[in-house]
Parts: C-alpha cells; sequence; structure tokens
C-alpha cells in the first residue's frame, strides 16, 4: 500500500510539508512512498514531488491573485498527473491511494 496523500485537497501549508519531507527524492524516501518498491518507484516519487510543487505554485499564484500562472501551473500539474503509473495515482476522494 502507497502511503500518498491525495495531493489535490492538501492546504498550502501542508503541502509545503509534504514538499518538504519529500525533497530531494531519494531511494529512503521513495521507499517510504512505496514500500512495496514496484517498478520504477524512484521515478514515481520524482513525478510526485514535480505535481506536489506545481500544486504548491498554483497555490501560491492563487493567494497573489494571478489566476493565469495558477491556471498554468494546474494545467502542468494535470500533465505530470497523466504520466504518473497507475500505482502513484492517488484516488480524488480518499486520503491515501490504495
Amino acid at each position: 500500500m502507497s502511503k500518498i496523500p491525495n495531493l489535490d485537497s492538501l492546504s498550502k501549508a501542508q503541502l509545503e510539508q509534504w514538499v518538504s519531507q519529500n525533497t530531494p527524492v531519494t531511494i529512503s524516501s521513495a521507499s517510504e512512498l512505496f514500500p512495496s518498491r514496484p517498478q520504477d518507484y524512484i521515478e514515481a516519487a520524482e513525478l510526485l514531488l514535480h505535481f506536489g510543487l506545481r500544486r504548491l505554485y498554483s497555490l501560491k499564484f492563487l493567494e497573489k491573485g494571478d489566476l493565469e500562472a495558477s491556471r498554468l501551473s494546474d494545467k502542468i500539474a494535470d500533465g505530470i498527473y497523466r504520466e504518473l503509473p497507475g500505482y502513484a495515482k492517488f484516488r480524488m476522494n480518499s486520503g491515501v491511494c490504495p
């Protein structure tokens, strides 16, 4: 079972904490996210980190009132999400992915 929170539902403070805890991606940090170590789990952890950073940027842009930059950052995050392997995708309505 993965230990990935629903990054879309985290507050800015929670997202900052998650990004900080998962930077840089190491074998150890990737293993914490994916204890079963599926194929390409380190790359999946890196993609998740990039997704989290983009979501964080989006929230910061939104906070500053820059809707265009926020939407662009969300669009990039959506592209990153599509690149994630199935085991790394979190469900939009649950706290932890299966």
